[in-house]
Order: structure tokens, then C-alpha cells, then sequence
């Protein structure tokens, strides 16, 4: 991926992604069609690169303000293509056992997410029951 020429280069956002590596797969997909793409981050947000989960916005696709609608053009041409894929014909092979162990433990991580989501608000309001039951002894004698 190059960098803007100049800084007056006139880029235009085409598409606000996910993470930046959608971002980045979006400037590849450009730049095989011969169009320059690059890609600003937004800061503060991004991707959990254990679970995978991106946050909405952290990146901009940007292309000269006077090839937009050509930039528009070449993402609707890989969208139609993509679209008459039937996935469940596409062999992509057997998984290998590194990916099998990580979507595992993903799996235990989640598990113990929705643990602590369903667990830790009871024991906060025990915690601070507790505390106002120590002030209302302290306050009593």
C-alpha cells in the first residue's frame, strides 16, 4: 500500500470500516483494479485480536475525490461477484489443529464472560450491602 503523493492529493472517504484490516482488504481490492486507496485510522478503537471482535468505525477508506464513483464502482463489481459464490460448495480443506485449539478456548473465554456478566453485578450489589451494613453498625454505636 503507498502513501498520498502529496498532501493535496484531494482524498474523500469512500467507506468507514469495522477494523483496519477490513479497511486494508477493501485498499487490496482497489489497488488490483489500479486505483490508489488508502487507509486512515481513527484511533482509541480497534480490533480484539483474541476474539476477534472489531469495534464499528475505526477506519476510513480513502480515494482521490475525482476517481469516487470509479472507487464505488469497483466495490459494487466485487460485491456482485461475491455474491453468486455459493460458500457451501467451496472447499477450503480440513481445519488445522492450531485453529480448532484457538476457536476453542475462544469458546471458554466467552463462556466465562457471560459468567461474569451474570455474576458480577450480584456480587457488587453483596459487596456494597455489606459496606452499608459495616456504616449503619459504625453509625449505630
Amino acid at each position: 500500500m503507498t502513501e498520498p503523493e502529496q498532501a493535496g492529493d484531494g482524498l474523500v472517504c469512500l467507506m468507514n470500516c469495522r477494523s483496519e484490516l477490513e479497511a486494508r482488504e477493501i485498499c487490496t481490492l482497489l489497488e488490483e483494479a489500479d486505483m490508489p486507496a488508502y487507509v486512515f485510522s481513527k484511533g482509541g478503537l480497534g480490533v480484539d485480536m483474541v476474539s476477534g471482535d472489531a469495534r464499528i468505525g475505526v477506519a476510513q477508506v480513502q480515494v482521490p475525490a475525482v476517481r469516487l464513483e470509479e472507487a464505488r464502482s469497483i466495490i459494487r463489481s466485487v460485491e456482485e461477484v461475491s455474491s453468486m459464490i455459493d460458500w457451501d460448495e467451496v472447499d477450503v480443506g480440513e481445519m488445522p489443529d492450531e485453529v480448532a485449539e484457538v476457536l476453542a478456548s475462544r469458546g471458554a473465554v466467552h463462556a466465562l464472560g457471560r459468567f461474569v456478566v451474570t455474576v458480577g453485578p450480584i456480587l457488587g450489589i453483596l459487596i456494597l450491602l455489606a459496606v452499608l451494613a459495616g456504616i449503619v453498625v459504625i453509625l449505630a454505636t
